[in-house]
């Protein structure tokens, strides 16, 4: 292959390669989103259908591992954008040529490039804070909503109003 097919060749790669990194940002927010649904889906439904706390202990703990889940889930997804972010680093070093990779340093081309000398770690923070939350959220749940008196079953309105008569 001759240099410019190369370069045709790299170029392709790398807008393929920063749409995938778009595709896995969309999909971490997706997955946020999907498992705080399904959390609160179900306990929406064991609010609706209280006879099924009765049935095993383990019922209104099952949504602990959706959180677990999802957050390997994000990780694996974060690996996958940190590899493919650093190997755009090296398509960018090779149309660009070596930049020293120096913290503050003002010609850091491209924008991965840039990235690893500004990388904020709010986004990580903010997930793993996220998930953390979720995943208390599912042990404090059961305690808060399925422990206390407000889902015991109501007392019909005829036996509730008449008082019994001494005999």
């Amino acid at each position: 292959m001759d240099t410019a097919s190369d370069d045709d060749f790299h170029l392709k790669e790398y807008e393929k390669l920063r749409e995938e990194i778009l595709l896995h940002f969309k999909e971490i927010f997706r997955t946020d989103t999907f498992f705080l649904v399904a959390i609160i889906a179900y306990y929406a439904w064991l609010a609706t259908h209280p006879e099924m706390l009765s049935k095993h202990w383990i019922i209104p703990w099952l949504p602990m591992a959706l959180p677990i889940a999802g957050f390997f889930r994000y990780v694996g997804l974060l690996r996958m954008m940190m590899a493919i972010g650093k190997y755009i680093q090296v398509l960018e070093g090779n149309f660009l040529g070596d930049i020293p990779h120096t913290p503050g340093a003002k010609d850091a081309y491209g924008w991965e490039r840039f990235l690893s000398l500004h990388r904020s770690h709010w986004f990580m923070a903010y997930q793993f804070l996220f998930w953390v939350l979720l995943f208390v959220m599912t042990i404090l749940a059961p305690y808060l909503v399925f422990r206390s008196d407000i889902h015991t079953p109501p007392v019909p309105a005829a036996q509730s109003s008449a008082a019994p008569t001494p005999k």
